[in-house]
């Protein structure tokens, strides 16, 4: 196995049905390993958009522009806060005072 980081990250194996690491730009939290039917693969470009809580026709829509590449989609993804965790914050807090 190669490490292609200083962190221990880039070894992690990650079951589908617990929780996950945070999804970065770059670096070893950018090519999430799942454990699936026995093999370990890295998560899709689409698996990780539903990852941070869109769903597929945001994934089909980034495509369809031309200049977002599988790459560049993970990139922006990575670069951002999921949506789950944004409406808790936003339930959290108190807007009438």
């Amino acid at each position: 196995l190669l490490n292609y980081t200083k962190f221990n990250s880039e070894n992690y194996i990650y079951d589908p049905n617990y929780c996950g690491p945070t999804l970065t730009a770059s670096g070893a939290n950018s090519r999430i390993k799942i454990i699936d039917n026995e093999r370990i693969r890295y998560l899709t470009p689409i698996e990780l958009t539903r990852y941070m809580g869109f769903v597929d026709d945001d994934y089909h829509k980034f495509k369809q522009t031309k200049w977002l590449t599988d790459n560049k989609i993970v990139y922006l993804l990575g670069n951002s806060i999921s949506i789950e965790l944004l409406e808790a914050i936003f339930k959290g807090i108190n807007f009438n005072e």
